[in-house]
């Protein structure tokens, strides 16, 4: 019965590694599907780096437009014990969504940003989103109408303590007469202090009824800019992510030159009159994908690092990233040389 068990155990593993190695090829051929299927699989998996890699492979399918990845990657980002980074990369994708149009996202990103600490503009941000989902969603009518409540029982907290200290200060106002004053004054004293408090009171009345109003129009005038406030958000948020293309374009630029030039030096040493020494073709193979990756042949990294550099110039070489077929083939046949050529080294 034991056997049986293994046997049923060993069998799940491999059926479970054939299917990982089968929808890796299909997500390195840019299929989406493949990408978001596979990132469930290695978050179902106990590998140390099975997160990092399903985190990946979920970035890639957001980028390719599926909306599924960018909500699970929102989604993972928020798990319990979320750190402040992983916080903005939720708000990130979810931003993304809720500009696409998705009320879930939009109203999602109101409770992020409305369960983050009390900084300047949180509450209004999550406002801003709540409103703009409340169109026909209960949900988010109710989740605004909760965020005004808040912002407004802040505000009166707020109020109530100044007045509470107006009238603190107020109690401790004392006039002292000296003894000779008190004798001249006699009996009226008592009838003018009343007078004086009377007065005082008014007096007070009248500040705290001036300062409520003035704090309600800048309320007022607060909820009426916070649209402006998104609107510059939104474009800020737009012009970071052309600064980063452009950066993306630079760096393109340079391993392409880099990668040129190599080649010249290769043609130029295989022509030379002297006689070159003979150098295997997969010596050849191995500089060439070095000069791609832009490591040295002696001093190439392990598989790890490998591969952090394989996800960098992903985000360079793919096609939906201003990068063509051909140059993700090239790229991915480099990777398979490295990895191979470090296996070898390793088993020697």
């Amino acid at each position: 019965m034991k056997f049986v068990s293994f046997s049923l155990l060993l069998f799940c593993f491999l059926s479970m590694a054939e299917s990982i190695d089968a929808l890796t090829a299909k997500a390195q051929n840019n299929d989406v599907q493949a990408q978001v299927q596979l990132a469930e699989q290695f978050l179902t998996t106990s590998s140390p780096t099975s997160r990092v890699d399903a985190l990946y492979w979920l970035e890639q399918a957001a980028n390719n437009g599926s909306s599924q990845a960018a909500a699970r990657l929102a989604t993972l980002y928020l798990e319990e014990g979320a750190s402040k980074r992983d916080i903005q990369e939720a708000i990130y994708w979810l931003t993304r969504l809720a500009l696409e149009g998705s009320t879930d996202a939009q109203i999602n990103l109101g409770k992020v940003y409305e369960s983050l600490p009390q900084f300047p503009k949180t509450l209004d941000l999550a406002e801003v989103w709540y409103r703009t989902a409340s169109a026909g969603n209960p949900q988010a009518e109710e989740a605004y109408s909760s965020v005004l409540e808040k912002k407004f029982n802040a505000q009166r907290a707020k109020q109530i303590s100044s007045i509470e200290q107006l009238e603190i200060q107020f109690d401790d106002l004392s006039l002292k007469l000296d003894p000779i004053a008190k004798k001249v004054l006699g009996s009226s004293v008592n009838n003018d202090s009343l007078i004086y408090v009377l007065l005082g009171f008014s007096t007070l009345l009248i500040m705290v009824i001036v300062w409520y109003h003035l704090k309600m129009r800048n309320l007022s005038l607060q909820s009426g800019t916070s649209e402006t406030d998104f609107g510059l958000e939104k474009s800020q948020l737009k012009s970071k992510i052309n600064d980063k293309n452009q950066q993306l374009k630079q760096q393109k630029k340079q391993l392409e030159t880099l990668y040129r030039q190599f080649k010249k030096i290769q043609s130029s040493q295989h022509h030379s009159t002297t006689k070159p020494t003979a150098v295997p073709a997969k010596d050849q193979k191995l500089s060439l994908a070095c000069a791609l990756f832009g490591f040295q042949i002696n001093a190439i990294p392990d598989e790890k690092n490998i591969k952090i550099r394989y996800k960098q110039l992903c985000k360079i070489y793919h096609p939906d990233l201003k990068g063509s077929d051909d140059e993700m083939k090239r790229l991915n046949g480099a990777l398979r040389i490295i990895l191979h050529h470090v296996s070898v080294q390793l088993q020697r």
